[in-house]
């Protein structure tokens, strides 16, 4: 893809529309053929196919299609939330070839991208806000008792003297595993 025409910016200098432009027009679409008519009349998301909504509905820059009389123009729309993610993965192709992403985080494109993301989180980075704020911590009740071996199974037997040598070297992950196979064990 061809390096914005426009000099670096830094985070705090927002980008251009026309930057934003080039970059919902540079990410691949899937085939038309494979798209539902909702999809094809940007009523839902290229990509998922959820219903898009005015306040929900990203619009991916027009396309222009073959046809056998010419061509026309398709404008094809998606959901935020898919176009934070393939822009994601559009910025790593993009990121190979660019001298500006190389250099820093400085480049256009990637600050675009970086908004996009943010902008992915359902309800937009107002939501984003409201998601970040500290919830009560979760009450949590007394761990669980080490299970004892049922006498006679051999499973139990094993795996509870697992259970001693993994405490032994501290291996508390371990000693966390025997004792949910033991009180999962059929006997």
């Amino acid at each position: 893809m061809a390096e914005p025409s426009q000099a670096p910016t830094t985070q705090d200098t927002p980008p251009t529309p026309d930057v934003r432009q080039q970059v919902l027009t540079s990410l691949p679409l899937p085939r038309m053929e494979m798209l539902s008519e909702a999809q094809v009349r940007g009523a839902a998301c290229v990509w998922d196919g959820r219903t898009l909504t005015p306040q929900t509905a990203v619009d991916l820059g027009p396309r222009l299609k073959k046809r056998l009389d010419g061509e026309y123009r398709w404008y094809p729309r998606s959901c935020r939330r898919c176009v934070g993610s393939k822009a994601y993965t559009w910025l790593f192709v993009h990121a190979e070839d660019c001298a500006a992403c190389k250099a820093g985080p400085d480049c256009p494109c990637a600050i675009v991208v970086r908004r996009l993301l943010h902008d992915s989180f359902e309800g937009g980075p107002a939501a984003v806000e409201l998601r970040t704020t500290m919830a009560d911590a979760p009450v949590l009740g007394l761990p669980l008792t080490d299970p004892e071996p049922v006498p006679g199974c051999d499973d139990c037997t094993r795996w509870a003297r697992q259970r001693a040598m993994a405490r032994r070297s501290g291996d508390v992950a371990q000693v966390s595993d025997c004792n949910v196979r033991m009180r999962r064990c059929a006997h």
